[in-house]
């Protein structure tokens, strides 16, 4: 099982890999914030992986959204990999495994963002 902070890393890690393909980038998983242990740290690469996600969806318009991306020698259009990554954070938001057994009965609100800062939005062309 994780500890919450390789759980925030690994979102982090994800967010920069996946993003990173989004772009066209030839990104590699790299590991290196689901490793970091102090809480300064965590925060520091979460906020930096969500910027470096920001960029790409504000980058995203109507003339590239289908714009064909590799995920791993598969082709994706740069929208399914954005698509891909915020289900990535919500999958890995809180994993029943994830906190200890007396709240896990404890009602949780999935409806509201798990997002730290702004909202995704494609850009429109024009």
């Amino acid at each position: 099982m994780r500890s919450l902070g390789g759980v925030i890393g690994h979102v982090a890690d994800g967010n920069n890999l996946l993003c990173g393909m989004a772009s066209g980038d030839k990104a590699a998983p790299n590991p290196v914030n689901e490793k970091k242990t102090t809480r300064a740290d965590l925060v520091a690469a979460l906020k930096a992986s969500f910027a470096a996600c920001d960029k790409v969806f504000a980058a995203t318009t109507d003339a590239n959204a289908t714009a064909p991306v590799d995920f791993f020698g598969q082709k994706q259009t740069r929208l399914g990999m954005l698509a891909f990554t915020k289900s990535h954070i919500d999958k890995n938001a809180l994993q029943p495994g994830d906190v200890p057994a007396s709240n896990r009965d404890k009602p949780r609100n999935r409806s509201s963002s798990h997002r730290p800062t702004g909202t995704h939005q494609v850009g429109k062309a024009g």
